[in-house]
């Protein structure tokens, strides 16, 4: 029973980091392009409420989310994954991911052409 809750705890750590990586993602996006709350919320047609709520991180941010608001500022998101092994000794510890020297982010944004979003989906 012990390890099977130890598993839930880490799962619940590895889903925490993930919406950090995600927020952290779009927030610095924004910063590095001078982009606004309510610049990027009339973008993606939504209100300043709700991305702020998207970059809180109490709001369930979706992939297809991810990628809109990636989108709306001229970039795409791509994913990758980093083992886990070693990487929590213990339920309880600060978490972190060891990282390597080229070894890829989590989240990373490529920069494609800017492209203008119109019509719906």
């Amino acid at each position: 029973m012990q390890k099977r809750t130890e598993r839930a705890e880490e799962n619940l750590v590895a889903e925490e980091l993930l919406i950090l990586d995600a927020t952290e993602l779009i927030a610095t996006l924004m910063h590095e392009l001078h982009i606004t709350k309510s610049d990027l919320a009339e973008r993606v047609q939504t209100t300043r409420g709700h991305v702020t709520q998207l970059l809180s991180g109490n709001r369930n941010m979706t992939l297809r989310t991810l990628a809109d608001l990636a989108y709306a500022m001229g970039h795409r998101v791509t994913l990758g994954c980093a083992s886990w092994e070693g990487a929590v000794p213990h339920v309880g510890a600060r978490p972190t991911l060891p990282i390597t020297a080229g070894s890829p982010p989590v989240l990373e944004v490529i920069t494609p052409a800017p492209r203008v979003l119109t019509g719906s989906r």
